[in-house]
């Protein structure tokens, strides 16, 4: 091969290798970006469960439910609907040993816009939830709900249960949104 023909190859060569790492860098750059804001997720569940058992001292946070579930005992009832927007698995997931034990995860959206957090307190014969709030009719039964700003607001928190469970969903979603999330729950 003669030199000119090494310099007209030069080009070309070079873009084929940086077409060949382009893929990599910006694989790279996305999971940046996601583990960016799974660092931001706890400081937004710690503000979605204000007040909450799982933000206690007592709460400890897990790699999964799987994990959660086993650690404590409990087994997670998970709803047949939430949002197209919101991204599984959930981005964190905690706990507390109890009595009564809890588990909370929270699911974000991929612009991280969008939250719901859903909370599940197993109680034992001994215990009981004082619901408070708004009565909201459920298709179960009864639940109690809060919404910053009214019923219109996109912010709120809704929670019923059984006479062994009690579950909240609180999240960025209007009162019918929850309803329906709280709706697709097993009986």
């Amino acid at each position: 091969m003669r030199q000119s023909d090494l310099r007209v190859m030069e080009p070309s060569g070079v873009r084929g290798a940086l077409s060949a790492l382009l893929p990599p860098l910006l694989l790279a750059l996305a999971l940046g970006l996601l583990l960016r804001g799974v660092r931001v997720a706890p400081a937004l569940l710690a503000s979605l469960l204000e007040g909450s058992r799982v933000t206690s001292a007592a709460g400890v946070e897990y790699e999964s439910l799987r994990q959660a579930e086993r650690s404590l005992g409990l087994e997670v009832v998970l709803p047949t609907h939430v949002p197209a927007e919101l991204v599984w698995p959930p981005v964190v997931v905690r706990g507390v040993e109890g009595p009564p034990a809890s588990i909370s995860f929270l699911l974000l959206s991929a612009d991280q816009k969008q939250a719901l957090v859903i909370t599940e307190t197993r109680l034992t014969p001994s215990e009981t939830w004082a619901p408070g709030g708004t009565p909201i009719a459920l298709s179960s039964g009864m639940g109690y709900g809060e919404f910053g700003g009214g019923p219109g607001a996109a912010e709120g928190r809704l929670v019923w249960g059984t006479k062994d469970l009690m579950i909240e969903v609180r999240g960025s979603y209007s009162i019918a949104e929850l309803v329906r999330i709280a709706d697709s729950f097993p009986n």
